[in-house]
């Protein structure tokens, strides 16, 4: 069992996107803490199995920027497979999440909630170097429970790990939304839940 604790930091810049006011700042989106649990272990069993369980707190929109007063959960149920020892490793997730949150320039409460899946796939390509590409799909609902379908959005990107060192390690993704909608406007993406990219970097050190 593994508990963390993470700080999200945010830059938003926004120009013409139809329900969402014009941004350019920085921002502390949330802080959050991770619990995780090694249900199955791939080195003993045919694939590892990972529970995530992460309540967060939240101080701007994810998407908008906005100001708000937010919290909610997220559970993933992580599985991965060595298809290829030291080499090859493939992986499929799943994902639900909900947030309740109050707009603080005005008076109004949402409740929102998300459903997602993905896969990746890495290589080795060289000793304690990992690269590969992951795909995600994520549906947007309005209530606590996938209550109105709101929009969705397909995410492709690459993936790096490196280990630096004995106990130190670099992670980094850049997935791209590639395909998406949303009942509120027309258009081939949902820019309105959905961010257009999603850049995530993370230095980790083992003790």
């Amino acid at each position: 069992m593994r508990i963390s604790a993470v700080t999200a930091l945010g830059y938003y810049d926004l120009a013409s996107v139809a329900g969402i006011e014009d941004a350019r700042r920085a921002a502390v989106q949330s802080i959050s803490f991770d619990g995780r649990l090694r249900v199955l272990d791939r080195a003993q069993a045919p694939f590892g199995l990972t529970l995530s369980v992460s309540p967060h707190w939240g101080f701007v929109d994810e998407t908008s920027g906005v100001r708000t007063d937010h919290y909610g959960t997220e559970v993933e149920l992580l599985a991965d497979r060595e298809l290829k020892r030291d080499q090859l490793v493939g992986a499929v997730n799943f994902l639900f999440a909900n947030d309740r949150a109050h707009l603080l320039p005005s008076d109004g409460v949402q409740h929102e909630s998300l459903a997602g899946a993905g896969t990746a796939l890495a290589a080795q390509v060289m000793r304690g170097v990992w690269l590969g590409g992951e795909m995600r799909y994520l549906r947007d609902y309005s209530g606590s429970a996938l209550n109105v379908f709101a929009g969705q959005a397909l995410y492709v990107g690459p993936t790096l790990y490196a280990r630096l060192g004995g106990n130190a390690f670099v992670s980094a993704s850049w997935n791209s939304q590639i395909w998406g909608g949303t009942t509120s406007a027309p258009g081939a993406l949902d820019l309105a839940n959905f961010e257009r990219h999603q850049v995530k970097l993370r230095f980790g050190l083992e003790f």
